[in-house]
């Protein structure tokens, strides 16, 4: 009701360690965790619900074809046709962790009711440091807004990574992916965003990035103007 009298939209992340894959007793309580919070989530009136998926299990093709079934038959009972949030599942950025951008955009292509959820920071580590020129953010972003359910999702912070992938999420200001270079991209971008901070400086960040959005807004309108004149 809060949401609602202050215009926020809400959603709702999951316990942050699921193992669905896992075929077992943890695969269980990991789908029991996504059901509460999807019964939760649908009594806050979220928008959507964002998870992990966990571990692969056997080969990547496999864990693939896995996750497809278990997340077809869990919207079948908790969809958005019953009225409960989207699914958001989000991209990993650890390699023995299900969730390229390929995974993640290929499940929400078999199973139409899942939204593919773009965490920043994981996808450049995973890739070694892929996200650096505006042409890259600008590639990534275009590969997952036709899935978007309105709105894209965004998760942003900074990260430390090496060859093995992620090490840990930082404050924004440190690493090399550069918000700076990231808000030139959506000054254009026609699509709208909900840009999340999952940061270390969570409320910190955020503002932060507002700041730095709003800065880069006010040059980049005034550049048009000088342009028109």
């Amino acid at each position: 009701e809060l949401s609602k009298e202050l215009d926020v939209l809400l959603s709702l992340h999951a316990p942050y360690y699921m193992d669905i894959l896992e075929g077992g007793e943890m695969a269980e309580s990991s789908i029991n965790h996504l059901k509460w919070t999807m019964i939760i989530g649908k009594a806050m009136n979220v928008k959507r619900i964002i998870s992990h998926t966990g571990f692969y299990r056997g080969t990547k093709k496999n864990s693939l074809k896995v996750a497809t079934g278990i997340y077809s038959d869990f919207v079948k009972k908790f969809g958005p046709d019953k009225n409960f949030p989207f699914l958001g599942i989000e991209t990993s950025g650890k390699p023995e962790i299900f969730g390229t951008v390929d995974e993640i955009l290929s499940l929400a292509k078999a199973v139409p009711e899942i939204e593919p959820i773009l965490n920043l920071p994981h996808s450049h580590a995973l890739n070694g440091g892929s996200l650096i020129e505006g042409k890259d953010f600008r590639e990534i972003l275009n590969k997952f807004q036709p899935y978007a359910k309105g709105d894209m999702y965004l998760e942003y912070a900074g990260v430390e990574y090496d060859d093995t992938g992620e090490r840990k999420l930082t404050a924004i200001k440190h690493g090399d992916l550069k918000f700076e270079t990231f808000s030139e991209i959506l000054m254009d971008y026609e699509t709208d965003l909900t840009l999340i901070s999952c940061s270390p400086l969570l409320e910190h960040d955020a503002q932060y990035m507002n700041l730095i959005f709003m800065r880069n807004y006010y040059r980049h309108m005034q550049r048009k103007q000088t342009q028109k004149n």
